[in-house]
């Protein structure tokens, strides 16, 4: 059986999962909205020149 896990150590694996959390969201979000890799400049919109 094993020991009861001490309160630092459980404070220590929050602060570090709630780190984490916020940094991979920001990272996911910001591959998210990359523009694609082949294109250099925008579509134009219908009826531009």
């Amino acid at each position: 059986m094993t020991t009861p896990t001490p309160p630092r150590v459980e404070r220590l694996a929050w602060a570090a999962t709630l780190t984490v959390l916020p940094l991979a969201l920001a990272f996911m979000v910001a591959l998210w909205n990359r523009p694609p890799a082949g294109r250099s400049r925008p579509i134009p919109a219908r009826g531009a020149p």
